[in-house]
């Protein structure tokens, strides 16, 4: 419980981290971290309104001309605006699916921050983790990190997957950046060596990591500046 606490901590300074290295407005402040209560606020009682009375028994005249042949105003669609950050919260946790449990939010340096944990990819209770960061209508960053075993192909190759196919919903199904991925991660575990390489494609900005000490792998995604 304590590893994937500590995770947790981690992939939210991750975010913030690359946040405040793409927008500046993020910069200054030390992180502040406040949870969610689980009840809010009572609900405020609705003003009711007075009663109008109104006169009975009005007239209404018959000879009232009516105009004919009235245009009929033509109203354009509405347009929406283009889809903001990396899309809303509920799409990118319906992607991931029911095999990660999702936290309530929590609130960093004033931005919403929601962690979601995987149920089986784990290694010692230290569980793969996804980190959305932002409102619920637009989030701006998204962290992921999971846990690989240098001495099992089987299990890292389960395991970086998951990063794989979230390079895959951004940069797209023809994309090479999902084996690319693969390919720097699993080179720098059989060099027991730091990975810290950035690419941007189709728009996005993807910040691959692996930490030789702790055998994590992470993937972090923002819209490139």
């Amino acid at each position: 419980m304590q590893n994937t606490s500590r995770k947790t901590i981690l992939i939210i300074v991750i975010v913030l981290v690359v946040l405040c290295c793409v927008c500046t407005a993020l910069a200054g402040g030390a992180a502040a971290l406040y949870l969610f209560f689980s009840q809010g606020a009572a609900a405020p009682t609705l003003v009711q309104e007075l009663p109008i009375p109104l006169p009975n028994n009005i007239p209404v005249p018959d000879d009232i001309p009516l105009p004919q042949d009235l245009p009929v105003p033509q109203v354009p669609p509405a347009q929406l605006p283009p889809a903001a950050g990396l899309g809303t919260r509920q799409d990118l946790m319906a992607y991931y699916g029911e095999a990660f449990d999702f936290e309530a939010p929590i609130v960093m340096q004033d931005m919403e921050i929601v962690t979601g944990t995987h149920r089986s990819i784990c290694i010692q209770g230290d569980c793969a983790a996804v980190s959305m960061a932002g409102p619920a209508d637009a989030v701006t960053s998204l962290a992921i990190v999971v846990p690989t075993d240098p001495n099992d192909v089987t299990q890292s190759t389960v395991a970086i997957t998951l990063l794989m196919n979230t390079a895959m919903r951004f940069a797209g199904e023809d994309s090479t950046l999902p084996f690319d991925i693969m390919t720097d991660i699993f080179e720098a575990q059989k060099s027991n060596t730091a990975l810290d390489k950035q690419s941007e494609e189709d728009g996005y900005l993807f910040i691959e990591s692996y930490n030789p000490q702790t055998h994590q792998a992470g993937l972090t995604v923002v819209r490139a500046p």
